[in-house]
């Protein structure tokens, strides 16, 4: 297995000879290990993924954020649970299992096909399976069923919302699915109630329905219960995350930083209070 950068990959990204693309491809083929026999990729932390061929970019771009550049990465010396809120096939659940101080992690995917796709990998990983309890539904600010069109080729582009919505260039491929939504105060609250002596790290991707969470768990005090919180936003402005955010006590970090080009990104949130 070919897990090291060479000499000469590194001095080419350093002089940007290559473009980002061409990095995010070079980067994965040398960190993972694909077994196109069995369709099977493998990380050096040991964490396995199935893939389909109509599937394999999806997977290396979340392996490629959650693995590679360690966009979650975290060390922690107290015991702390997960809660995934966006698991799409299980990346960053499975990421956070592996991890010595994590004992649960609780994954919302509403996506049936995606959802199962998640299933499979987790249940690949049989050492590290049990610490995590899989959802197929996905949270906001009330309970109902919502009618989504989606690119099974680009789950992990899929929104509740049309406008945020990546479908590509294909609409044969296009699907339709009637999923679940549950209110998110209820749902992470009957998690609270099982962990009261542990850390709870809280992550939330959601395409674009990351507003309507954190705007209903606003209305409560269970962020004040919450010890980090990492939000991937997109397309609208950042603003009342933030908001919500330092009005619970949280130190924020945006990454990147927010400029008038920024359309999206990642928000680490630290509870100064907890």
């Amino acid at each position: 297995m070919h897990f090291k950068f060479g000499q000469k990959i590194i001095d080419k990204i350093r002089n940007k000879k290559v473009q980002n693309k061409e990095i995010y491809e070079i980067m994965f083929d040398n960190y993972c290990n694909i077994n196109t026999i069995n369709n099977i990729i493998d990380t050096p932390e040991g964490i396995k993924f199935k893939y389909k061929n109509n599937t394999l970019q999806t997977i290396k771009a979340c392996i490629y954020e959650v693995f590679i550049r360690k966009d979650y990465n975290i060390d922690c010396n107290k015991q702390s649970i997960l809660i995934d809120v966006g698991m799409n096939v299980g990346t960053t659940s499975l990421f956070f299992a592996n991890k010595d101080y994590i004992t649960k992690c609780y994954g919302f995917e509403p996506c049936l096909t995606t959802y199962n796709d998640a299933i499979i990998n987790i249940n690949l990983n049989e050492n590290i399976k049990d610490k995590i309890q899989t959802f197929n539904y996905g949270l906001g600010s009330e309970t109902q069923k919502v009618n989504i069109k989606y690119n099974p080729q680009k789950s992990a582009c899929t929104s509740i919302y049309d406008d945020i919505n990546d479908f590509g260039e294909d609409v044969s491929l296009l699907e339709n699915e009637c999923i679940t939504i549950k209110n998110a105060y209820t749902e992470i609250q009957k998690i609270l109630d099982l962990h009261s002596n542990e850390n709870i790290i809280l992550k939330v991707d959601t395409e674009g329905a990351e507003y309507e969470i954190f705007k209903c768990l606003d209305s409560t005090d269970i962020l004040d219960y919450i010890n980090i919180v990492y939000i991937e936003w997109h397309k609208y402005t950042p603003d009342i995350l933030k908001q919500i955010l330092l009005k619970h006590n949280f130190a924020i970090k945006f990454i990147p930083e927010i400029t008038s080009q920024t359309y999206g990104g990642l928000i680490l949130g630290v509870n100064l209070c907890k």
